[in-house]
């Protein structure tokens, strides 16, 4: 560009804190004509999504104006790593605190886990926005499906994010019936409203009117392919899972780490080793996406009955994270005597020496002949 004005700067400022780029986003922000708001508020909200919260801090100190987003996500954040006293001293300090700054504060206790504090904000808030209500509908799933009903019959008006938080409750509770009257009565459905509809009859075992509600989508997003790829996986059409996985691909979209765990799910239910070994190094060679501990769980799995001793020992050596004791289970098992074994059975005592399981085969190894 033969000049660069400040929208230009502010701009390249977002592209890098949308994809958090955190280094690069203060690198473009230093070199900065001169900062307003808009330049520090977007740094700040970087710094934030990449958990940089005494940056974030820091940034926050030295601004010459704030305005509500920057009290808002501040607040929030500390809200989210758990810092409960500092979130609610940002709270008190706000020159105007509003409905958006409980919901975030709302959202932030959710997010930690820490409901009560959330209902707490919650009960103190001055003025109960739909934001509010929703923020502590989406902090209390956890608290099961009788939870949300109860705030969500309390709520003034219902809105669409409000009806999809109790209709993906609906569905991870098992309560099909409900779930589709819920389904059927909201009249501006949106992409989520589908997906847990779609949850429900998957979890429930329906993969007929799972796989009808999938191609009633008019574009199907992440989690709608992971969903139909969870539902074919689970009931053992592995086969319908790598299909779906092709046409996904086909269609433009790009599948994540759930998708192909799921897919290695499925053949490893069904012993299908080529096409597990085939997805599983897909992973990194097609989409570089890095295995982690539940692909390589998969695998072990999916070897542990047709692979040798040193096969199995240096797929777990070669693991870049850690591998749980499911992994070290999948290899003694594949071992002919507690000699051979010897490595997995210390590893695995070591690590899950009250498990059941563990003992049985353990017992069961020495009882074998050396």
């Amino acid at each position: 560009m033969p000049e660069k004005n400040f929208v230009a700067w502010t701009c390249l400022l977002q592209a890098s804190a949308h994809h958090k780029h955190v280094r690069e986003a203060k690198l473009v922000f230093d070199l900065f004509p001169c900062h307003d708001v808009v330049s520090c508020t977007v740094l700040l909200e970087a710094s934030i999504l990449s958990d940089r919260i005494q940056e974030a801090k820091s940034l926050f100190d030295a601004m010459p104006r704030r305005n509500s987003v920057c009290w808002n996500a501040l607040s929030s954040s500390y809200a989210q790593a758990g810092h409960m006293a500092a979130a609610i001293e940002v709270l008190r300090k706000m020159p105007e605190s509003t409905a958006a700054s409980f919901a975030a504060m709302i959202t932030g206790f959710g997010v930690a886990g820490c409901i009560g504090e959330a209902k707490s904000i919650f009960d103190i808030s001055p003025e109960r926005m739909q934001s509010s209500w929703n923020a502590l509908m989406q902090c209390c799933r956890s608290k099961g499906v009788e939870t949300l009903e109860t705030i969500f019959h309390r709520m003034p008006c219902w809105d669409l994010f409000g009806k999809n938080i109790l209709l993906l409750g609906f569905a991870q509770s098992g309560h099909i019936k409900a779930a589709s009257e819920l389904f059927h009565s909201i009249p501006d459905k949106d992409t989520a409203s589908w997906n847990s509809m779609l949850a429900a009859h998957a979890l429930h075992g329906d993969l007929e009117s799972a796989a009808s509600t999938f191609a009633t989508l008019a574009r199907p997003d992440l989690l709608s392919w992971n969903s139909m790829l969870a539902a074919y996986a689970r009931s053992g059409d592995c086969r319908a899972a790598i299909h779906l996985l092709q046409r996904m691909v086909l269609e433009g979209d790009t599948p994540d780490e759930i998708s192909f765990l799921n897919v290695l799910s499925g053949v490893t239910h069904r012993g299908l080793v080529d096409q597990g070994l085939l997805h599983f190094q897909s992973m990194r060679s097609d989409f570089c996406l890095e295995p982690k501990v539940e692909h390589y769980t998969c695998v072990l799995n999916l070897l542990s009955c047709c692979a040798s001793r040193e096969d199995l020992e240096v797929l777990i050596d070669t693991m870049p994270c850690l591998p749980g004791s499911f992994s070290w289970r999948s290899l003694l098992s594949a071992c002919q005597s507690f000699q051979t074994g010897d490595q997995a059975a210390a590893r695995l005592l070591e690590m899950d020496s009250n498990n059941a399981a563990t003992l049985v085969m353990l017992s069961n190894m020495l009882k074998l002949p050396a």
